[in-house]
């Protein structure tokens, strides 16, 4: 054996034993791949089909799936946007991009305030592609019976309701479906249904 070879050889064992040492320190069952592919890591298991976690997983980045989610636990939501006060005035897309709630808590005197939805032509890469959809619902978090919230339409939104009131009363809550309407060359207009929920009890 060559000095040469015997080198690598050392090199080897040192970079293996490295190797075991560090997948050791994480504390968790480690195996190496086997002919299914799979290799598990601390509850962990991924193999050339998918993975399965037996823990509590945390994903802090976009998630794109081509598959159907299933949901066997239920479905918690908690993406707020709690504002503090708001008047009279125009809504941004970062008001209600990605949100599932937006509590609105109304200022100043007790009147009707009228928010404006933003155009559509500042949001088209929120809803990029014919038929995208988002839903968000706004809470009128005010208990004084003559503040209400009217919404009204940015250029390029188009609201709908199964109603004809656009009115949001005192404590009570609207729901909106925001669709992307089919492109044409000038447009990326935004359809957004509207469903208002009134206080029954």
């Amino acid at each position: 054996m060559t000095l040469k070879q015997t080198l690598i050889g050392i090199v080897a064992v040192i970079l293996v034993g490295s190797l075991g040492f560090y997948l050791g320190s994480l504390g968790g069952d480690v195996s190496t791949p086997s002919l299914g592919g799979v290799t598990h890591l601390s509850g962990l298991s991924v193999g050339s089909d998918g993975f399965t976690s037996t823990g509590a997983t945390t994903l802090s980045s976009t998630v794109t799936t081509g598959g159907v989610v299933t949901l066997n636990a239920g479905q918690l939501r908690s993406y707020t946007n709690a504002t503090t006060s708001v008047g009279s005035g125009t809504l941004k897309l970062s008001d209600v991009n990605g949100y599932d709630v937006v509590l609105l808590t109304p200022k100043g005197a007790a009147a009707t305030k009228t928010l404006t939805f933003f155009a559509s032509s500042t949001a088209a890469t929120w809803l990029p592609t014919a038929g995208d959809m988002q839903e968000t619902c706004f809470v009128n978090g005010t208990t004084t019976a003559a503040t209400t919230i009217t919404f009204a339409a940015g250029t390029g939104i188009d609201l709908e309701s199964a109603t004809s009131t656009l009115i949001l009363p005192a404590n009570d809550t609207a729901c909106f479906k925001f669709i992307r309407q089919s492109a044409t060359a000038s447009t990326s207009d935004i359809s957004a249904l509207m469903i208002r929920y009134v206080d029954a009890d």
